[in-house]
């Protein structure tokens, strides 16, 4: 989700770049450890830059803010609110907090509703780029599987609009972001966790896993022979906001507990390309093309319950939790992903609460609107200082089907019943065995394999009936079930048994 704050209705003209900008303190992109930060337009309307804020952040142990920059259609060369942000990006930098700048639509379709809006686009990141040559870590795009934020979602025969358009985006910008300075950290996706992938509903949005496999599909279409990232972004926020952090998703979605699910996405839509993957045990870089991936979780957070506090307005429209189990959540992510060598950042959304409730602004921050603190901030600061207290998060990409499983027992006239964990296609075969080929050739009778092929979908059992075969005569035949993930049909399990379960009931 993106907060758009502080708005300038004044147009800031910027066709000509100062040459040396006065937020130019170098601070180097994200590497090989783990930052923890905000995301936080806060300082963009404060008198001295952020100045508090970021010594506040940085005496609790954060160390990193990311910043919004919206891009205008109508504008494309004039940077938004160009002198807030030069105020609030040299404050940072200048108390050593690394700044992300991420760089999005102002409106859903202003990219895709211009036959040269890639182009106008990447050309903007770039000159965002060249203003904030202390900035060498940037995000591109909020959440574009969400019609919301990118927008035409879906084509006229229901397939992904956007995977395409949003990766032309990327690349386009991470060639423009290059050019300015080859060591800038692109940042790709920032996805929102969740997405419903049905085409003419009204929020029109993409499921993580699926948007991965679109922007994949089109990625190897393209035929390039670049990347176009160097690292992910991923907003982790819970389903409902009293969600623990474990509860997780389930497919194709994607929640704390759930970044496995989606490095294996990502390994299916780019493994075999020049995009770099996420590393694996004993692996080295992808083909040689570079360093792998990390995670950029640049939004997190849960919301806490303001009812009676000072400075808030608005009612509420998701359940909160108390600012104990706030503690306790957000606590724990910072241990969980210190332990984590995929995640190379995690930013809470925000640091400060915004004071309207409901739709319009969120209250998971670390200070309450009038200006208190809350016990997160000590609770992450003390997660921050402890480290990884466990052992290190390993990962490797699997080439089977997840969660794929038959129970071979007859009921209620099925033969038997087909599983998975995700959306997968299967084909069910009975194959005669000698013995009754054999009786069946002294009976002069033709007894030939039956064949049935068709769909999983994630968590729902397919029943499977197969012509001719009931648990009578299935002693004539071994079984067997392939399935291979829609997501990628080079992942394939299969399944077999020589004879079938006796029933509960004989059929």
């Amino acid at each position: 989700m993106r907060k758009t704050s502080f708005l300038i209705l004044i147009a800031l003209v910027a066709l000509a770049l100062v040459a040396g900008s006065s937020a130019s303190s170098k601070v180097g992109n994200l590497g090989p450890s783990f930052v923890v930060g905000a995301t936080e337009d806060h300082a963009l309307g404060q008198d001295d830059g952020g100045a508090a804020m970021f010594d506040q952040m940085s005496s609790y142990g954060l160390g990193a803010i990311r910043i919004s920059v919206d891009y205008e259609r109508s504008e494309p060369t004039t940077i938004q609110q160009e002198a807030l942000l030069e105020r609030a990006v040299r404050t940072a930098l200048d108390r050593g907090v690394r700044v992300l700048l991420s760089i999005a639509p102002g409106h859903a379709a202003d990219v895709t509703s211009d036959p040269d809006g890639v182009q106008y686009f990447a050309n903007y990141t770039a000159l965002v780029a060249q203003k904030f040559p202390g900035v060498t870590d940037f995000i591109i795009g909020n959440e574009p599987n969400l019609g919301a934020y990118w927008a035409p979602t879906y084509n006229a025969n229901l397939s992904i609009a956007s995977g395409a358009s949003y990766e032309a985006a990327l690349a386009a910008s991470y060639d423009a972001l290059k050019a300015v300075n080859p060591d800038i950290d692109v940042i790709g996706l920032a996805l929102s966790p969740r997405g419903d992938d049905r085409p003419g509903s009204a929020r029109a949005t993409v499921s993580p896993v699926r948007f991965i496999k679109a922007v994949g599909d089109a990625y190897r279409a393209s035929r390039r022979t670049k990347p176009i990232m160097d690292n992910v972004g991923l907003h982790p926020y819970p389903n409902v906001n009293t969600d623990a952090p474990e509860r997780g998703y389930a497919w194709p979605n994607i929640g704390v507990v759930n970044l496995d699910r989606a490095q294996q996405a990502f390994w299916d839509a780019f493994n075999g390309t020049a995009q770099p993957l996420f590393q694996e045990p004993g692996s080295r870089s992808t083909a040689g093309v570079g360093t792998n991936v990390r995670w950029i979780l640049d939004e997190a957070g849960w919301q806490t319950n303001t009812q009676n506090l000072l400075g808030y307005n608005g009612s509420e429209n998701v359940p909160s939790v108390d600012e104990a189990t706030q503690a306790r959540y957000h606590s724990a992510l910072v241990s969980r992903f210190a332990c984590d060598p995929h995640v190379g950042a995690l930013l809470f959304f925000h640091w400060v609460d915004e004071k309207t409730r409901g739709p319009q602004g969120f209250q998971s921050g670390a200070i309450r609107a009038d200006g208190s603190v809350k016990p997160v901030a000590g609770a992450v600061k003390s997660a921050i200082a402890g480290g990884c207290t466990g052992s290190q998060l390993a990962w490797r990409h699997s080439t089977s089907v997840n969660g794929a499983s038959v129970t071979w027992r007859p009921k209620s006239g099925y033969l038997f019943f087909v599983r998975a964990s995700e959306d997968a296609t299967f084909t069910a075969t009975a194959t005669p065995t000698k013995s009754a080929l054999k009786l069946a050739k002294k009976l002069k009778k033709k007894l030939k394999p039956v064949t049935l092929r068709g769909k999983v979908k994630a968590y729902v059992a397919v029943n499977v009936k197969l012509k001719g075969i009931t648990y009578k005569n299935s002693r004539s035949y071994a079984f067997s079930v392939k399935l291979g993930a829609t997501t990628n049909p080079a992942r394939t399990t299969t399944l077999k048994t020589k004879k079938l379960q006796k029933p509960n009931i004989e059929i």
